[in-house]
């Protein structure tokens, strides 16, 4: 079971999180992957990256907060909340 659930497609949260592994989904937000990391740092982060490929990908958390910006992820997307 462990195993399979392995191969299953995913994307990774770095940083203050509980749970780093998140099951992606086709239309996976970046908002909804931080909702089921369980973010807990103790402030709101300053920025946040999306690195895909090799690139990495600046978004402002204000203007995720305020639903401005609001990517969709893609399978082995890392999200990097930097403290």
């Amino acid at each position: 079971m462990e195993e399979q659930r392995a191969l299953e497609p995913a994307v990774w949260v770095r940083g203050q999180v509980r749970h780093p592994r998140v099951p992606w989904h086709e239309n996976l937000t970046l908002a909804q992957a931080l909702v089921a990391a369980d973010y807990i740092g103790a402030l709101n982060p300053t920025r946040i990256n999306i690195i895909r490929q090799g690139q990495t990908y600046r978004i402002d958390p204000k203007r995720l907060l305020r639903g401005q910006e609001d990517p969709v992820l893609e399978p082995g997307d890392i999200v990097e909340i930097p403290r």
